[in-house]
Formats: C-alpha cells, structure tokens, sequence
C-alpha cells in the first residue's frame, strides 16, 4: 500500500543539511548521507547508533532511510571495509537503505539537539546570548552549555531529579544540601572543559 507522504533522498538531504546547519559544524566523521539508497523515502526510523541491531529493526519496520546520531567513517577509524563495518554497510546496500548520520549538528542544534533535549528533560534553562538570543555555550563549537535550575533546588534534589528523569544512577561530589545555581552540560565527550566549567 503506497504512503501518502514521500520525499526524495536529494530534498530530505537538504533539508537535514540546511535545519541542522552542517556547513558550520567541523566533526570528526561526514555529516549527511554516509550511505545512498533508494531514490524516495516514505519512511524514516531513527536511532542513537547505526548498529547492525537498529539497521535490522527499522528494515523490519519497512524503512527506506535511518537518520542517526553515530554513524560511520569516524577519522580515526581504521579505512578498509572489514568486519563489524563490512556487515552493517553490505545489510544497508541489500536493503537499498539511505543511511543519514548527524554527529556535532544533534548535539548543537539549539531547539531539537541533544542539549536542548537534555535541559528539557532535567529542567534546564540555558543562558541565552544577549544578541542572538542562542544558548550561550562555553566553547565555540556550541557543545558545552550553561544555565540554571528551573526553579530552586538543591544539589541532593537535583542529583534525584536526574536520576528520576534519566531512570540511572548519577555520579555526583559536593554538598547535597547546597543550593545549585548554575550547571554546566554537554551530551558529548566533554572532559577537556571541566576546568573551564569550574
């Protein structure tokens, strides 16, 4: 039975390029279509990784395209097509499935990234630029973001709302009973910032 709503690969990679804003985001890894499928898409899956699990479970659910987080060709990856990337690329070809991955532009993004999932979810408000009106980030990339507590709480009442809200255990230091005004996140490999966040 043929959907109602169809695109080609060519508009919903521009539109991806364009709401992501990928032209301003230097990754480690190729931004967009990694693998090229069929011609039209009616039906999109998305995911965190393009694991040979999640290839199997979209194509399961009829998908034309995925659209991931952690896609492939990583620039530290060894080059050749072996192993664990042989799979999932030939299961991707045998499918005819476009596979889009967007790394930096998700975790950036000031509306459907990754950090601005994470303040709504925990109770975030970002610092916002005074003229952009864009968080405020703490590095240049727009990774590392600042803000503060919806409303008041403590270090211990905040360290229980991410655990609610995320359903896992935080690791935490500090006084639970202090008052928490601000907090600095980052949904990626952030280590290099703490002491700039400090």
């Amino acid at each position: 039975m043929p959907r109602a709503n169809v695109l080609s690969r060519h508009e919903l990679e521009q539109w991806l390029a364009q709401e992501l804003r990928v032209d301003g985001v230097a990754d480690y890894c190729p931004n967009g279509l990694q693998v090229e499928g069929s011609d039209t898409i009616s039906h999109l899956v998305t995911g965190v990784t393009a694991s040979m699990d999640f290839l199997e479970a979209a194509v399961a659910e009829g998908a034309d395209a995925v659209l991931v987080h952690h896609g492939w060709f990583w620039k530290s990856d060894d080059p050749r097509v072996v192993g664990m990337l042989r799979r999932r690329l030939a299961y991707a070809i045998a499918h005819n499935l476009n596979v889009f991955a967007y790394h930096l532009p998700l975790d950036t993004h000031p509306v459907w990234g990754n950090n601005a999932q994470l303040a709504r979810v925990l109770g975030l408000v970002p610092t916002l630029n005074e003229q952009s009106r864009q968080p405020l980030t703490l590095d240049a990339g727009g990774l590392i973001w600042q803000g503060e507590p919806d409303e008041p709480l403590t270090v211990g009442e905040f360290v229980a709302r991410v655990e609610k809200r995320l359903e896992r255990t935080p690791l935490w230091v500090g006084n639970p009973d202090a008052p928490l005004e601000r907090v600095v996140w980052c949904t990626g490999g952030a280590q290099g910032y703490m002491q700039q966040a400090i």
